[in-house]
């Protein structure tokens, strides 16, 4: 998906280029090399995309996850931090707060948010072990 992206502005830009009729310098040289392959944080996108699309609409919105969809999504991708879970209402729970615009579903701004507030977790727990 974003290596399309690219490809399109790479191609767009080389268009411009025998457009212009100017000569490419270096930086756009080095540019269009970095642009062959993308970066490690692309590919993160990429995957963080993917892996939205392949549980949201198997209710039928494809631009959302239903309660059901949400609760596969953590079963089966976040399955040790759902079964580290005491309380079995935590999950109902993290849909109420993370639907913000209380539609029963989570569009791909909210699941951004869980993934999100689950990095800075993440983060915030390594950080105190290393002191």
């Amino acid at each position: 998906m974003m290596a399309e992206a690219q490809v399109g502005s790479r191609d767009q830009l080389q268009d411009s280029e025998k457009n212009s009729k100017t000569e490419t310098t270096p930086q756009y040289q080095d540019t269009d090399a970095k642009m062959s392959s993308p970066t490690e944080t692309e590919r993160c996108i990429e995957s963080l995309i993917a892996v939205f699309q392949k549980y949201a609409g198997r209710d039928g919105n494809r631009n959302s996850l239903s309660k059901t969809e949400f609760l596969t999504f953590m079963n089966t991708e976040l399955a040790a931090f759902t079964k580290n879970q005491k309380d079995p209402g935590v999950l109902d729970r993290m849909m109420k707060k993370l639907d913000t615009n209380c539609d029963g579903q989570l569009d791909f701004q909210e699941f951004l948010n869980l993934v999100g507030g689950l990095a800075v977790a993440c983060h915030d727990s390594f950080t105190r072990s290393q002191k």
